[in-house]
């Protein structure tokens, strides 16, 4: 079971999620994501990942889309951490050339575009 609760401020819009991230939930992320960045037009994306338990191979191709598209990520647990590591080196090769992210106390940082 995956929960997703969409948070939005002044500032900026975020997606919590809890629970498992795999399918068949991971098509409602897709949905959710979709939805979130057109509310949110030019305000920053936060995915908060901390209470996500297991991540699928084919979750992982979503986060990677959001990262690619200029989502901060919110990481909790060793496992979570290595994985969005993963994933941001994975879209800074693709992109190649942009300044290498970093993570702090936690979070995945990632310039809007």
């Amino acid at each position: 079971m995956l929960k997703i609760t969409t948070v939005k401020t002044d500032r900026r819009c975020r997606l919590v999620l809890e629970g498992n991230l795999i399918s068949p939930w991971v098509e409602e992320l897709k949905r959710e994501w979709n939805d979130a960045r057109v509310s949110a037009g030019n305000m920053p994306l936060i995915v908060d990942i901390r209470n996500v338990l297991a991540i699928s191979p084919e979750a992982e191709n979503v986060l990677f889309e959001m990262i690619c598209e200029g989502a901060g990520f919110v990481c909790g647990g060793v496992h979570n951490r290595h994985i969005v590591q993963q994933l941001l080196r994975k879209c800074e090769m693709r992109e190649r050339g942009q300044a290498p992210e970093r993570i702090i106390s936690g979070s995945t940082n990632r310039k809007q575009k």
